[in-house]
């Protein structure tokens, strides 16, 4: 699928740690949004807010607010708050 091609051109092209970072944290919100769980945990590892690559508020913002989507989906609402 298109999704796994991406992935795999994330992981093998992205020099920059913040880019490669930013790019997964985009793609665990598509796998969330379309009910991809398998491919969200896959990816759950490497874009948990305690082991980003990245100092950036931003970022790690971003993957909080990813955990609490996915919580929201699977209707575990009082983890997505």
């Amino acid at each position: 699928m298109i999704f796994n091609r991406i992935h795999i051109s994330i992981d093998q092209t992205s020099q920059e740690r913040e880019l490669w970072t930013f790019a997964n944290l985009n793609l665990a919100i598509v796998y969330v949004r379309t009910r991809r769980q398998a491919d969200f945990n896959a990816l759950l590892d490497r874009i948990s807010p305690d082991r980003l690559p990245s100092q950036s508020h931003s970022l790690q913002a971003a993957a909080y607010y990813i955990q609490g989507l996915q919580a929201f989906f699977a209707e575990k609402y009082n983890d997505a708050k």
